[in-house]
Parts: structure tokens; C-alpha cells; sequence
């Protein structure tokens, strides 16, 4: 009978797998990375400093909160970011808009790029107007003149009170603008721009009729102004036909129209003023309405991101006014 041998050896070869190891155990190294970009305004594109950034977020055991407050330049620099995961950068300044967008931290270093920030306007007061139904507003210092869908001129003083008012009837006008003698509208019936003055009583008097330009795009049909303003010695204005462009004519010379390219090529322009230097044209993207601000050449010198803003607008310094339906809003530009 044979006898059986005990195993010891590989017993104690396993008994030695549970003794304590003789070196530490080192965890997989998480890559990680430099995320930085710039803030800038959207009002004049230069830095946007004191702007509290916040990068949030990554997946499972891996989630980051981290703060940066940009420099004098706008600049923000978030080293240490754990490579492979999408983050929430969220940018917040008193005056401005909150930014927020997502950006994904690949097995590199990575930068934003210029981000803008949107400048507010502020509301600063609503005054309603029961009765009304305006469709033009222009500031003629110190007073604000305001024209009604039935022709009925409005003039209204510091107190936001009324002080004149008077209408001519058979005309449907859309727009307000002032030349420094006379103030003009749209009469978007008649398609003739009528030019026309303020008796003492406060009725406007019309003193003179002229025909609007043709649509370039279909030459047997006038052009449709929805809004309009004197810039220098030619009216600029706003039309519903013609897609994302404005015009540019001089209403003495049949020959004198140019379309001009909207500020941004979706947006489509729905209504501007000027004031010195500066033209602000109000476009709409879908259902977003931005204010931009144009230079003396047309060319986009920034935006504003004003709430609830679509209607006529008019501006004096870094105050404007906007009129819709019975009432006006008045807004300031923030510090």
C-alpha cells in the first residue's frame, strides 16, 4: 500500500501570496493638462478683466470645480485638468451676460481661444401709453418723439409726460427719423416717404412726398422701410423684402440705393438709429434679437444683449430707448 506524500511545498508557496509585500503599490497615473483662453467684451472687443471662471465636471471618480479670475489681459489659465473628459467653463461679470459652453479636454494642452462676453444693457423704466400703438421713436434733444400706427406724433418730455400730439389721416408710417429740420416716416401704403414738421398745436404738417426706392430683387414693387434714420446726408433703413441686408439711399437721388450686408450674414435687420460715430441696427436671429453696433463704414464693432428687446429704437449717449405697442422701455448701457 503506498503512502500518500503531503504537499507542503506548494501550500506554503501559497500561503506566502497573502503575506505583506515587500513594496508599495503604485495607482495608474491620470494625464492632465492646461486649459486657458481670453474673455473679451462684445461691446469693443478688448479684455475682460475680473471675470470670474469656473471649470466643472469630468465622469465616475473623476470630477473637477475649479475657480480662475481673469488677469488685466483676460486671461485665464486652468492647469492640472485631467485629459479625456468634456468640462463646463462657465464666465460671470457683473454687467455682462453669463457665458457657458462645453469644451472637451483631449490628451493635450488646449486653448478657448477669444471668448466674448455679452455686454447688458440694463432696463431702467417702463412707461405704458394706453391708446397708442407706436411704430418710430427719435430723440431730438431734450424731448422724445413718438409716431403711432394711425400718424399720431407724440412728443414727450424728461418726465416721460406728454406734451403735444396731433395726427394726419390716410397714412400708414413705420419708422421715425429726424434730419435736424424736419422729421421723415415711411408710409408703407402709399410707398412714399413723407417728410413732414410739427405745427405750435402739435399736428404734423407734411411737406413733402416722395417716392420710395424700387426692390432691386423685384423692380415693379416698392421697397417695404420698417425702420429708417438720417445718417449724415442719407437715410439708412430697415426692409422687410429683401433678406439680410439693409439700404442705403439718398431720397432726393432715384439712382443713389446700396444694399449693405446685415452684421452678421443670418441675422436679419429689423431696425436702427444712429448716434454720432455710432449706428446700433437691431437684428433678428430666429426668435434672439441683438443689438449691434456698427462703425461709420458699416463694419461690426460689437453687440449688446438687451431682454425683451424688439421694436424701434433711439439712442442718446449711452442711453436708448425702445418702442413697441403702448409703451416704452428706457435702457442703460451697463458700467
Amino acid at each position: 500500500m503506498k503512502k500518500s506524500i503531503p504537499l507542503i511545498f506548494p501550500l506554503l508557496l501559497c500561503l506566502s501570496c497573502f503575506q505583506k509585500q515587500d513594496h508599495d503599490i503604485i495607482a495608474p497615473q491620470i494625464p492632465v493638462y492646461t486649459l486657458s483662453g481670453r474673455v473679451i467684451s462684445s461691446l469693443d472687443k478688448n479684455p475682460v478683466d475680473n471675470a470670474l471662471v469656473t471649470l466643472y465636471g469630468g465622469a465616475g471618480d473623476i470630477f473637477i470645480n475649479m475657480e480662475y479670475v481673469t488677469d488685466s489681459s483676460g486671461i485665464f489659465t486652468f492647469s492640472q485638468v485631467p485629459g479625456g473628459y468634456g468640462y463646463q467653463l462657465a464666465i460671470e461679470k457683473q454687467g455682462y451676460r453669463v457665458s457657458s459652453n462645453t469644451w472637451n479636454v483631449d490628451y493635450s494642452d488646449k486653448s478657448t481661444g477669444d471668448i466674448v462676453l455679452g455686454k447688458w444693457l440694463i432696463e431702467e423704466s417702463t412707461f405704458y401709453y394706453n391708446g397708442y400703438n407706436f411704430t418710430g421713436i427719435v430723440r431730438v434733444t431734450p424731448d422724445l418723439w413718438l409716431l403711432t400706427s394711425d400718424f399720431t406724433v407724440i412728443q414727450i418730455n424728461a418726465g416721460m409726460t406728454v406734451q403735444k400730439s396731433g395726427s394726419i389721416k390716410n397714412i400708414t408710417p413705420s419708422g421715425l427719423a429726424w434730419d435736424g429740420n424736419h422729421f421723415w416716416t415711411s408710409d408703407t401704403v402709399n410707398h412714399k416717404l413723407v417728410k413732414f414738421n410739427i405745427q405750435n398745436d402739435g399736428a404734423p404738417a407734411i411737406v413733402e412726398k416722395l417716392p420710395l426706392p424700387d426692390n432691386p430683387y423685384q423692380p415693379s414693387q416698392y421697397l417695404n422701410l420698417r425702420d429708417l434714420c438720417w445718417y449724415g446726408d442719407v437715410l439708412l433703413a430697415c426692409e422687410s423684402q429683401i433678406g439680410k441686408k439693409f439700404c442705403r439711399f439718398d431720397p432726393f437721388d432715384s439712382g443713389s440705393l446700396s444694399l449693405i450686408d446685415s452684421p452678421e450674414s443670418t441675422h436679419r435687420p429689423v431696425a436702427i438709429t444712429g448716434a454720432d460715430s455710432t449706428l446700433y441696427m437691431q437684428c433678428r436671429y430666429y426668435q434672439d434679437i441683438i443689438l449691434y453696433l456698427l462703425d461709420q463704414n458699416y463694419n461690426n464693432k460689437g453687440f449688446l444683449v438687451v431682454p425683451e428687446m424688439n421694436g424701434r429704437i433711439t439712442t442718446e449717449g449711452n442711453i436708448l430707448w425702445f418702442a413697441r405697442e403702448n409703451y416704452v422701455k428706457k435702457f442703460r448701457l451697463s458700467d
